[in-house]
């Protein structure tokens, strides 16, 4: 099938050939036989948690990755083995290694899971919009938005800091842990005042707030944010793990302290937390999330008529600055939507779970 052919079927704008003879169409990646567009295989389809290679005798690869969502290791799950291993610099740029161990050529999406293209000692990062250039922390290009930051570098990248932000796109810096943070302990304590409110407590805001457990949410935001869906679900465990073992809550009098040393019952409670928590989960997004989230876009991330509508509202014209940012715009708004619906059903169906654990505890 001919490059043209899988341009029409897949529908994206662009297709950019390397003179390796690889074609890289939106999360797929093919294989020309010396440049012949006639001879082209499928050879990786990628997501955000790895890669399957081969799909005609498939070899699934799954990463492994940083707070920074950077590839640290490739895992492959066919042999039960790590196929690559990659250490950075602050900057991105990655150290030194052992090519017989690290297999650094296997897969080229490192730092912030972008592309590494080393080719004729390139040397740099794609990030979407710019090519970035970790020797010395700086893009190639100045930045598209430079208007909206007049004290940095239009060449900085994530503001200098690259331990702390992340560049999804090459234009806006995102704190990715600090975001995560305040929106875990802020959506638990929502849930708790509300979960207060349907319980007609007089003082929702500050009595019987669990001080613990607002504590273990915002350690799961800051540090699962931009990880493998298996790194946060084992650091939910673990929160939940905690919250049913010890609590600290306020009262009108002071702290009330709560220790729960029976493991059979912390085992059991934190089951019932889970479940919950997932149920609220799977149910928001199912009747918010995923409605909102096609507001104004189509499946391929276009705008639909609703989509230009809003961003000619604000007397724009339809570019494809404004067409990201309405999708961004969008995507929040959904996601903002979902976590909230979330954490209302949580705080509504707080005092069933409470009631649930303490009926089947063992003394």
């Amino acid at each position: 099938m001919q490059l043209v052919a899988l341009h029409r079927l897949f529908g994206y704008s662009q297709i950019s050939t390397d003179q390796s003879g690889t074609a890289y169409i939106g999360n797929i990646e093919y294989n020309t036989l010396n440049g012949n567009n006639s001879l082209t295989t499928l050879s990786r389809i990628y997501n955000d948690e790895g890669y399957v290679e081969n799909p005609a005798n498939p070899q699934y690869y799954y990463f492994r990755h940083d707070h920074l969502g950077d590839n640290r290791e490739v895992w492959c799950a066919n042999t039960n083995t790590v196929a690559q291993r990659t250490q950075y610099y602050p900057s991105g740029l990655p150290w030194a290694y052992d090519r017989n161990l690290d297999h650094p050529d296997l897969q080229h999406r490192k730092y912030n899971g972008k592309e590494f293209v080393e080719m004729h000692g390139y040397d740099t990062y794609d990030i979407v919009w710019r090519q970035y250039y970790p020797a010395i922390m700086r893009f190639q290009t100045p930045d598209p938005e430079v208007e909206n930051d007049y004290d940095l570098s239009p060449y900085t990248m994530c503001d200098n800091n690259m331990v702390l932000k992340t560049d999804p796109d090459g234009r806006v810096a995102i704190v990715d842990n600090i975001v995560g943070a305040v929106v875990g302990g802020l959506a638990d304590y929502g849930g708790q005042v509300i979960s207060n409110y349907a319980n007609g407590s007089d003082h929702p805001f500050t009595q019987n707030i669990n001080l613990v457990s607002i504590g273990t949410s915002i350690a799961v935001g800051a540090l699962t944010s931009g990880v493998s869906a298996f790194v946060k679900g084992g650091a939910t465990v673990l929160a939940s793990t905690v919250n049913n073992s010890i609590a600290v809550k306020t009262t009108g009098s002071g702290l009330k302290v709560e220790v729960q040393k029976n493991p059979v019952n912390i085992l059991k409670n934190t089951v019932i937390d889970l479940t919950a928590d997932k149920l609220a989960r799977g149910f928001s997004k199912k009747l918010v999330g995923a409605p909102l989230s096609k507001v104004g876009t189509t499946n391929a991330g276009r705008l639909n008529n609703t989509g230009k509508a809003l961003v000619n509202a604000t007397g724009k014209n339809v570019t494809r600055k404004s067409t990201e940012t309405t999708k961004r715009i969008i995507k929040g708004v959904a996601k903002g939507a979902e976590r909230g619906t979330e954490t209302t059903l949580n705080g509504v169906t707080n005092q069933k779970r409470e009631d649930l654990k303490k009926k089947t505890n063992q003394n």
